[in-house]
């Protein structure tokens, strides 16, 4: 796999929060909350936050549904 195809199945917690059009700390309560999917973790520290896109699509899908009806 390369590695342009690895880093495009993840997502930035920056871009979820442009997305949704909220701040960085709403996302992380979001999460604490157990409302927004956990993040994964990466590097050996763990310190670098991301989350598959897939997941992110379809939590952001089952939002919109919940909104339509």
């Amino acid at each position: 796999m390369t590695e342009t195809k690895k880093q495009s199945e993840y997502i930035l917690s920056a871009e979820i929060c442009e997305r949704l059009d909220i701040h960085l700390a709403s996302l992380g309560n979001w999460i604490q909350e157990g409302w927004f999917p956990p993040p994964i973790r990466l590097g050996a520290s763990g310190r670098h936050r991301r989350w598959r896109r897939d997941t992110v699509e379809k939590f952001l899908a089952g939002l919109e549904e919940n909104t339509r009806g």
